[in-house]
């Protein structure tokens, strides 16, 4: 009696946004007991489990009905994302060989597992994972004390914040401080980054500002027993991004081009003259890590605030403005700046170009336009 629910558990979807398009990027498994019933409840099914010692054969039961349920209700090029627990060395991946293709099928380790005490048996187990050729994501990264380590152990392919760093990072510096960091590390290493526990449109807006661009939450779709439907994002290849980007740039005048990260995929030789810095020095790093330093007016940085970039990015419309830019010499310069989303073959955001010129300050401006209307 008391194994009947592990053997009656069955998969419910949480859909994964693309952030700045909207664009549904995969699907994450979660496991309910039956319905009606106390073990409905996830957390109560696992100390079920405990309490019979029967860890083993619940974690292959949700296994089996995630791959099971991936088969029969998730659409084509969906990616699949299946919570594991790395202890549990016993149980396959895929337990009843579904056809579902290991190349869409992220297998989620929580920084909470006890495995991290454990840091050599947890690699050996990823080890096997990825011969087998499944992506691994490190979940509820920030609610631990692991940190770094856990980072270092997993090495992963997705970082899954968690949701007391995502919950109100519109209202906190320090977590918008913390997020910034993990983005930074993430973009440098080639991790994607997705927010957990999105409820607001102002910590979606915030996640945008701090280079996040994919997301989970109640107020983007909740667990449901049907997937929700949406167009499906098909990602393209970096090397079809930086081809597009390439395609944008313009035959002249200082400009680069961004990805939806932010990170500067072309340079062109104007942008080094009037900035001071190569190609070299700046490819590859988040715009706000490259040294420009954009701000406004009163001196404020705009990076994560009111960044152009993300602005254009996020409304598809033309965004112009004047700000100050911190040349290879530490001179701060006045420019003018036009950013243009740009969006692959489907329509989709995939990046966006800033064209820059020398402009007088806004005060100059201002003094001018006040002489002329005083005279």
């Amino acid at each position: 009696m008391w194994l009947e629910p592990l053997r009656e558990v069955r998969t419910v979807w949480q859909p994964i946004y693309e952030l700045h398009t909207g664009a549904v990027w995969g699907y994450e498994a979660l496991a309910r007991g039956p319905a009606g019933s106390p073990w409905e409840n996830p957390a109560e099914l696992l100390d079920l489990a405990k309490f019979q010692r029967s860890e083993g054969e619940l974690e292959e039961a949700m296994r089996r009905s995630a791959l099971r349920g991936a088969v029969r209700d998730l659409p084509d090029g969906a990616t699949l994302f299946v919570n594991v627990d790395p202890r549990c060395v016993g149980v396959p991946a895929n337990p009843a060989g579904e056809p579902w293709p290991v190349e869409r099928t992220i297998l989620e380790i929580s920084e909470r597992s006890p495995l991290f005490d454990q840091p050599e048996a947890l690699q050996a187990q990823i080890a096997a994972w990825r011969a087998q050729g499944y992506r691994v994501a490190l979940d509820d990264y920030g609610a631990g004390y692991a940190g770094a380590a856990a980072l270092l152990a997993v090495r992963p392919d997705v970082i899954k914040l968690d949701i007391r760093l995502v919950s109100g990072v519109d209202k906190d510096a320090w977590q918008q401080a913390v997020i910034l960091a993990i983005v930074s590390v993430a973009n440098s290493l080639d991790i994607a980054v997705i927010a957990e526990g999105i409820e607001t449109a102002a910590e979606r807006e915030q996640l945008m500002e701090l280079g996040v661009t994919l997301g989970q939450g109640f107020l983007l779709g909740r667990p449901a027993s049907e997937p929700a439907p949406g167009d499906l994002l098909e990602a393209s290849s970096a090397a079809e991004v930086r081809d597009i980007l390439a395609a944008a740039m313009p035959a002249s005048g200082a400009a680069y081009a961004v990805d939806t990260s932010r990170r500067i995929v072309h340079w062109n030789r104007q942008a080094a003259l009037l900035s001071g810095r190569l190609p070299d020095d700046v490819a590859g790093k988040t715009c706000w890590l490259s040294g420009l330093d954009h701000r406004d007016a009163f001196g404020s940085r705009l990076c994560f605030y009111a960044c152009p970039l993300v602005n254009a990015m996020q409304t598809g419309e033309p965004r112009t403005a004047i700000v100050s830019m911190n040349t290879a010499s530490g001179e701060r310069r006045w420019i003018v700046t036009r950013v243009e989303a740009v969006r692959d073959r489907n329509g989709r955001v995939v990046g966006a170009v800033e064209r820059f010129a020398p402009s007088r300050s806004p005060q100059t401006l201002a003094e001018a336009e006040l002489g002329q209307t005083g005279s």
